[in-house]
């Protein structure tokens, strides 16, 4: 059997926690744990009093005035994970003027050698491909506004590749 991980991705929730809410309770399958990359962050507190158990990731945004997650513990602005054996970047994108373009994100996204680059604020949904200059490649993915269009991704990373989704409440 595969190895498999399956994340919710979420952006932008605005103080709109029940399109979190919702959108967690149509994923085909119980995700492994909720990906956040900021503003709503107090929106975090009501998804937890409904789903305790989850991990939850979370970087906080330009919004987001207090960063206290529902642990207790303090969002960064930025956060590198390793999940399914691939790094995983997280940042809301504001500090890299991600509204004017990606440069500046690819070029950090570069430094950090993720393979995965997560990032909001733009409430503008999408996910491409580039090729680093090592040669390798890196995934970027806007999940889009979940506050504001109920938009939102996925990952599932199988054996060590990502596949990410695009999708609406």
């Amino acid at each position: 059997m595969a190895d498999e991980l399956f994340f919710l991705i979420a952006s932008d929730s605005h103080r709109h926690p029940t399109a979190l809410i919702q959108v967690w309770k149509r994923q085909i399958r119980t995700p492994d744990a909720l990906l956040f990359l900021g503003d709503g962050l107090s929106d975090l507190f009501a998804f937890s009093a409904e789903f305790p158990y989850v991990t939850i990731y979370a970087v906080s945004g330009n919004c987001d005035f207090h960063r206290l997650l529902p642990d207790g513990s303090l969002a960064p602005e930025e956060r590198c994970h390793r999940l399914g054996g691939l790094s995983v970047w997280m940042t809301h994108g504001h500090r890299f003027g991600v509204k004017g373009g990606t440069g500046a994100l690819v070029r950090e996204a570069e430094r950090e050698r993720a393979d995965i680059v997560l990032y909001g604020h733009t409430h503008i949904q999408n996910e491409f491909r580039l090729q680093r200059q090592d040669g390798g490649s890196v995934w970027l993915c806007n999940p889009g506004s979940i506050g504001d269009d109920g938009s939102f991704a996925t990952l599932t990373i199988r054996d060590g590749v990502p596949l990410i989704g695009l999708g609406k409440l």
